[in-house]
């Protein structure tokens, strides 16, 4: 009789229904390319400076349907090589596990546990190889632009994303080495770096988050409206932020998390400052707004207590110039969210999640601007309230 217990796993997913849909897209192919065919008899029989625009024309969109066609089969393939991996993975599982139970052997469940949990790597790899291939299927943007693409963690990406958790329980986590990638988040950059300025607020963080080894993934856990949703994040964006002196770390895990539950489109320019502190941490935010390019009295005395309290706080800019403390100028860009580093009697400092400002060459993501200054440039401001 074995002594330890065959693990619970169910690997997810339907080779039928994948091949199904591989099926699907070798049929739109055939049809575009018989469409692609016939734009043949669309070629005019006359000639002239007119008749060759339009033959050009016709020429262009045949290629654009060939390209399409193209597309087409090669996204089934990808699905076709899934299932065949997902087929393989469920027939094997299949097998070790009656054989763990029929021979109760410890060894056999001992067999059964280790490589189970390979099949699921294997599977998630392909299900991540094969989603790839689809974004360019359905994807016609400029390459410059965010289009989801994302690449899969390397033992030596993991490692590195343990140490910052380990940082951050510690509060120790260094923030100001990230970087704004390519994607419009912002929002949820200024965010975790708001939090990270405070042991509690690091805390906070890695709280959020932790590595499974049995399952080989990063468990992040969002606040949503509907609750705590725990999402499975073993890849991090191409586009996504960034560090000085390295290119993944703890930060594009909750990056990735919020993109996987909202969509990488929602994560690109959707999000809202308020709701993305409150998602990442768990903690109530409040928002106080300027007037006419003022906080009020008792509005200016909350924002000053919360830094002293060493709570997060963001701030949304306005297209404008402000002059800092040493009399440079710099460029605020509107909706464009700062983290509040600190608040003094007079004065303000906040940081650009891109790490550098624009006009005169400011080499520092840090402003240090009049508390006149930053009321003219930054209408709103988020506190977060940490217990």
């Amino acid at each position: 009789m074995a002594t330890s217990p065959l693990v619970s796993v169910d690997i997810p997913g339907d080779d039928t229904r994948v091949s199904d849909s591989a099926t699907g897209l070798l049929f739109c192919a055939e049809e575009i390319e018989a469409a692609a065919d016939a734009m043949v008899d669309c070629k005019p029989d006359w000639s002239g400076m007119f008749a060759d625009a339009y033959s050009g024309r016709v020429d262009e969109w045949q290629a654009k349907l060939l390209d399409i066609a193209s597309r087409c089969r090669e996204g089934a393939a990808a699905l076709l090589v899934f299932a065949a991996v997902l087929s393989e993975a469920k027939s094997e599982e299949h097998a070790l596990r009656l054989q763990a139970i029929g021979s109760g052997a410890d060894e056999d469940v001992e067999a059964y546990n280790q490589r189970v949990k390979e099949l699921e790597r294997e599977v998630y790899k392909a299900a991540f190889t094969a989603a790839l291939a689809l974004i360019d299927l359905t994807n016609d943007q400029n390459l410059d632009d965010f289009d989801g693409r994302a690449s899969w963690l390397s033992d030596e990406d993991i490692e590195r994303i343990n140490q910052d958790i380990e940082d951050l329980q510690n509060g120790t986590f260094s923030w100001a080495n990230s970087r704004q990638g390519g994607i419009g988040d912002c929002y949820l950059q200024a965010s975790l770096c708001a939090l990270c300025l405070s042991k509690a607020g690091q805390a906070a963080v890695a709280d959020s988050i932790r590595w499974d080894e049995d399952a080989g993934v990063f468990i992040v856990t969002l606040h949503t409206e509907e609750g705590p949703v725990d999402i499975r994040v073993f890849t991090t964006y191409d586009q996504g932020i960034g560090y000085t002196w390295r290119d993944v770390g703890v930060l594009d895990m909750m990056e990735m998390a919020y993109g996987k539950h909202y969509g990488w489109q929602g994560l690109n320019s959707e999000g809202r400052a308020a709701d993305a502190m409150q998602i990442v941490s768990g903690c109530d935010t409040q928002v106080e707004r300027a007037v006419d390019g003022q906080y009020s009295g008792g509005q200016w005395e909350t924002i000053s207590q919360a830094a002293t309290a060493n709570q997060p706080m963001i701030a949304t800019g306005s297209d404008t110039l402000v002059t800092d403390t040493s009399g440079t100028q710099v460029e605020i860009h509107g909706h464009h969210i700062y983290t509040v580093v600190g608040v003094g009697t007079d004065w303000v400092t906040v940081w650009n999640p891109w790490g550098r400002n624009d006009v005169n060459n400011y080499p520092s993501g840090l402003i240090q601007m009049s508390r006149e200054e930053f009321e003219r440039a930054f209408p709103f401001t988020t506190i977060g309230e940490l217990e």
